[in-house]
C-alpha cells in the first residue's frame, strides 16, 4: 500500500509537468500559423524541422485537440487552432510588454549623468533633493562640473552636459536650452552694517554711480543683474573688484570696498545690510537646463523630475 501510494503520486507529478505549456510552445504554434508551413516556421525560429514537428505534436497531445490541418500543399489552423493562436498572440504581446517594462525600470537604477552646478546658486534644498535621488539610485554615477552659468548653458547646448542647474534674471530665461524653474530669489543692494547707506532710507538711484561695485565675475547671473540695475539707474558700474565666490564678495563688502548686488538670503547670512533703492534689481530665477530638441534618457529624466519635486514642482 505504501509503495503504491508513492508510485501514484510520482506518476501524477510527472504528468503535471508534461502537461505544462511553455513560452516556446506558444511561439512555435504562432510561427506555424503565420508561415503556413512547418519548414518556414522552423527556419524563422532557428530550430530543426524535426524539432518543430515534435513540438507542435506535443502541444496537441497536451491539449487533446488538433491545432492544424496538414496537407501535402499547406498547413492551416483548425477552429481550435485559431482560438489557440489568438490567445497565444495576446499572451506573447503581454510578455514582451512585461519584459520591456522591467528593462526600462532597470535602466533607472544605473547610468551616468553629467550635471552642471553653477557657483553661488545651489542651496541646501537642492542638496536634499540630490541626496534623496542618490539614496534611491546608488549605482547612478553623478559627474559634476562647477563653473559660471554662462559656461554651463553653453555646455548643455553643446550636449557636453546632460543636465545643469542654471539661473537667469527674472523675465529673461536662456533661449538656447530647455529650462524649468525651481525657485525665484529676491535680490538686493547689500552694504556693510556701518556703511553710510545703511540708514534705512531709500537710496536715490543716482548714488549708485558714487560707490564702487564689488561684482561677481562675468558669466554669473548676479553680475548681469548688477549691470542691468546700474544701466536702469542711468550709468555704468565702477567695478572695484570681481570674484566668483559669495564669501569673497561678502568679505570685501564688510571691509567697505564697495556695495554688492546679491540675494537677500546671502546678504542676511553674511551679516550685510540690504538697502532699498529707487531702482530695484531684478530677481534671480534658479532652474534646470537641458538640451533642446533632445529627449532625456530615463535616468536623467528621473533626476530632473526628482529635483523639480524637491522644490514643489511637477515635471514639465
Amino acid at each position: 500500500m505504501e509503495t503504491g501510494t508513492q508510485s501514484s503520486t510520482g506518476s501524477s507529478t510527472g504528468s503535471s509537468r508534461e502537461s505544462r505549456l511553455q513560452v516556446r510552445d506558444l511561439r512555435a504554434i504562432v510561427a506555424v500559423a503565420e508561415h503556413a508551413s512547418f519548414a518556414r516556421a522552423a527556419d524563422a525560429l532557428w530550430i530543426s524541422r524535426a524539432s518543430m514537428s515534435e513540438q507542435v505534436k506535443r502541444v496537441e497531445q497536451v491539449l487533446g485537440v488538433r491545432l492544424f490541418e496538414r496537407t501535402t500543399r499547406s498547413v492551416r489552423p483548425t477552429p481550435a487552432g485559431r482560438i489557440f493562436v489568438d490567445h497565444a498572440v495576446r499572451v506573447l504581446a503581454e510578455l514582451d510588454g512585461l519584459t520591456d517594462a522591467v528593462r526600462a525600470a532597470g535602466e533607472l537604477t544605473r547610468g551616468r549623468i553629467r550635471l552642471g552646478l553653477p557657483a553661488g546658486v545651489v542651496n541646501q534644498r537642492f542638496w536634499h533633493a540630490l541626496s534623496s535621488f542618490h539614496r534611491d539610485h546608488p549605482a547612478v554615477e553623478l559627474v559634476f562640473t562647477e563653473t559660471s552659468v554662462d559656461d554651463l548653458v553653453r555646455a548643455v547646448a553643446a550636449r557636453e552636459l546632460d543636465l545643469s542647474v542654471t539661473a537667469w534674471p527674472a523675465g529673461a530665461p536662456p533661449t538656447q536650452v530647455s529650462v524649468a524653474e525651481l525657485e525665484t530669489e529676491p535680490t538686493c543692494i547689500a552694504v556693510a552694517g556701518d556703511h553710510p547707506w545703511a540708514t534705512g532710507a531709500t537710496l536715490p538711484s543716482a548714488d549708485l554711480a558714487t560707490e564702487p561695485l564689488v561684482a561677481f565675475s562675468p558669466g554669473f547671473v548676479l553680475r548681469t543683474i548688477a549691470e542691468d540695475l546700474c544701466r536702469r539707474a542711468g550709468g555704468e558700474p565702477t567695478v572695484a573688484l570681481q570674484t566668483s565666490t559669495d564669501e569673497t564678495v561678502a568679505g570685501l563688502v564688510r571691509a567697505q570696498v564697495g556695495y554688492a548686488v546679491t540675494t537677500h538670503a546671502h546678504a542676511r547670512d553674511a551679516g550685510l545690510t540690504a538697502v532699498a533703492c529707487e531702482v530695484e534689481p531684478l530677481d534671480r530665477v534658479n532652474g534646470l537646463a537641458w538640451a533642446r530638441h533632445r529627449a532625456l534618457d530615463p535616468v536623467t529624466t528621473r533626476l530632473r523630475d526628482r529635483l523639480l519635486a524637491g522644490f514643489g514642482h511637477d515635471h514639465p
